[in-house]
């Protein structure tokens, strides 16, 4: 009846799909900020089709080679306003050597509404005639005049994890969850735990700012340090929870660990900290994390109309907490000072090896969360000792 009304006395003249589009567009909004409706144009435009929807709905942003993930907002109706905001970037990535950080509202990609734009955009419609480059329009602040920025895709995909020694024999691991992050902390505990040079007496996992990534690399890192529990369940609809639980043997023998964490942790990242957390296994320090812990999956519409992305799981902690929107407590919280986000990269005092020299460098003595998990693993050593 409304559509009725509408094409008959509407000033615009509405058209029926433009119509059902737009009320479906609504429905699904009202049910979940991130659900998206594409449009057999949208597919075309951003170059799918209903046959490779399924593989690229699980996609993430960040792995779209500009280091970047992004939160879409839950949007007013008739709002023209910015629809995305920057939850985290990777460390020596396009976003970050921008100086993008969290918090940072996307206006604009490549002059058109983020309000009028899809969440793949940011990944795959780079700027006309130049498929390597994106515009992007920022609004940061109180401030009403938008950062103009220009970034570059690149393969955001060729670091995992490093380990970098420190004073007292503690050992910081840093990275992204890629293809083989489990192993390159196993080996690197390993090498720690064999050195001749000095013992290991503690972990420090620092995932401040760390990305989305690989859930199964999540799950094997958990694993890896536990014993024995749950690392997490995924709840969805219509089907069993799914429970991983770990496998006896811990590559750091016991040793204590400590989880940096922030607003810029989220999905994978979060996973981990929180199976480390509630099974007693690691100190978490530093702020809440992101409370991105769901899944979604891309549904072909029949008769090749289109798709529709929208959430379908929830990830919980092992004591049953979901994660999404609830994100994780810090058992020592350190709220982040003012300029923290606006540091485009955490090293130690050694600059990293290959580094671009392209992001502020921060000493771990400037570094307060990172100094609490020093001091917090060098008094429990100091108390271990007979």
């Amino acid at each position: 009846n409304v559509m009725r009304i509408a094409r008959a006395r509407h000033l615009l003249k509405p058209e029926n799909p433009e119509m059902i589009a737009g009320a479906i567009r609504g429905m699904l909004a009202r049910l979940d900020p991130e659900a998206e409706l594409y449009t057999p144009a949208d597919m075309e435009r951003l170059g799918f089709s209903t046959g490779n929807a399924k593989s690229f709905g699980s996609a993430m942003v960040l792995q779209m080679g500009l280091g970047i993930h992004v939160r879409k907002l839950a949007m007013p109706q008739r709002s023209t306003g910015p629809a995305y905001q920057i939850v985290s970037t990777i460390d020596g990535s396009p976003a970050a050597r921008a100086g993008l950080h969290e918090g940072d509202l996307i206006a604009s990609i490549n002059g058109i509404l983020t309000s009028e734009s899809l969440s793949f955009d940011l990944g795959v419609n780079t700027r006309p005639g130049n498929r390597q480059l994106v515009d992007l329009s920022i609004l940061r602040g109180t401030s009403s005049a938008p950062i103009e920025v220009v970034l570059s895709h690149e393969d955001s995909r060729s670091v995992s994890a490093v380990a970098t020694p420190l004073p007292m024999g503690l050992l910081l691991l840093r990275g992204r969850f890629g293809p083989v992050a489990a192993s390159d902390i196993e080996l690197s505990v390993g090498a720690a735990l064999r050195s001749a040079n000095a013992a290991l007496s503690g972990l420090i996992l620092d995932l401040r700012d760390t990305s989305g990534g690989s859930i199964d690399q999540a799950i094997q890192i958990a694993d890896a340090f536990l014993e024995a529990g749950i690392i997490t369940t995924l709840e969805t609809r219509g089907a069993a929870a799914i429970t991983h639980r770990a496998r006896s043997g811990d590559i750091a023998g016991g040793k204590p660990i400590v989880v940096l964490i922030n607003a810029g942790t989220t999905s994978a990242a979060e996973i981990l900290a929180a199976a480390l957390q509630d099974n007693k296994r690691a100190t978490l320090i530093g702020s809440k994390s992101a409370g991105l812990g769901s899944t979604s999956t891309f549904v072909p519409l029949a008769g090749n109309r289109g798709a529709i992305r929208m959430k379908t799981g929830r990830y919980l902690t092992p004591s049953g907490r979901p994660l999404d929107k609830s994100g994780i407590k810090p058992d020592i919280e350190i709220k982040p000072a003012k300029d923290d986000a606006a540091s485009a990269c955490r090293e130690v005092d050694m600059p990293a090896e290959n580094g671009d020299g392209q992001c502020e460098r921060r000493p771990v003595r400037d570094d307060p969360v990172l100094q609490a998990a020093i001091a917090h693993l060098t008094g429990l050593a100091a108390s271990a000792k007979p």
